[in-house]
């Protein structure tokens, strides 16, 4: 069960990342606006642009590979 933890994480981050690409393309999700809800997590500015979120992700990923 050790194991789940991360897995979890690393989907949970390709899933943000997905999204965070959509909406940069234009496509609203019904949630709302990504960006302002996750911006905390990542210590960046809620109006960061899309490519600054993006690069976190990926970074937060590599760190759990």
């Amino acid at each position: 069960m050790g194991t789940l933890a991360p897995s979890i994480s690393r989907v949970r981050l390709a899933s943000l990342r997905g999204m965070l690409r959509l909406e940069s393309a234009g496509m609203k999700s019904r949630g709302g606006a990504l960006r302002p809800k996750i911006a905390a997590e990542f210590g960046l500015s809620p109006r960061a642009a899309f490519a600054d979120y993006i690069k976190a992700v990926e970074a937060r990923m590599q760190e759990l590979s």
